[in-house]
């Protein structure tokens, strides 16, 4: 403690920062990983982890009617909520159609987002896309 310790101010001599670059103010996140994500990790704080995957979705902007493709025709639901995360509109897959059709006209202009959570979800996967309803 105190003088003991041996501190020593600027005791590390780092390179001047310059505009060409600097050292990285953020964490290495493990890009060279093939898997990325830890998979034993399954909660945190006691709410389920689930891996996001993109997810077909047509026309987008859309005007009324939207076109869900469901992932290798699985059954499951479907949601779409708003931006500020208020659930506007659900249904189901009956997983014999991998095509689902919403209409959407009723809701207001802006952005939306529509995910498909799979029945029996072992490798807890959520298919997302946002679409965006133009008049």
């Amino acid at each position: 403690k105190g003088l003991a310790c041996n501190f020593v101010e600027r005791g590390l001599r780092l390179p001047q920062p310059s505009s060409t670059g600097s050292y990285p103010n953020f964490p290495r996140f493990r890009v060279d990983e093939v898997d990325k994500c830890d998979p034993t990790i399954t909660s945190i704080f006691g709410d389920n982890v689930y891996y996001r995957r993109d997810m077909t979705v047509y026309p987008n902007p859309v005007r009324d009617v939207v076109t869900v493709e469901i992932p290798e025709g699985k059954k499951g639901q479907i949601v779409v909520f708003d931006m500020q995360g208020q659930l506007v509109w659900s249904g189901d897959s009956d997983g014999y159609s991998d095509k689902v059709r919403i209409d959407l006209s009723q809701l207001a202009l802006g952005s939306y987002s529509v995910e498909f959570i799979p029945d029996n979800n072992k490798e807890r996967l959520i298919y997302t896309q946002q679409v965006i309803i133009i008049k």
